[in-house]
């Protein structure tokens, strides 16, 4: 192979561990994100609960 096949190869193999390594932990914002969809779910629930 030559040289740029194989710093391609090698760009795309690290790239990819990168992106496994990144997606293993869920970090604050995911987590905050999560209780403000969880807190609209509940408030679009009340608003439907109410004008029933």
């Amino acid at each position: 192979m030559k040289l740029r096949t194989k710093m391609l190869v090698l760009c795309a193999i690290a790239c990819f561990a990168f992106g496994i390594a990144g997606c293993g932990e869920k970090g604050s914002a995911e987590k905050a994100g999560k209780k403000i969809d969880k807190a609209a779910e509940s408030a679009r629930d009340a608003i439907h609960d109410a004008t029933k």
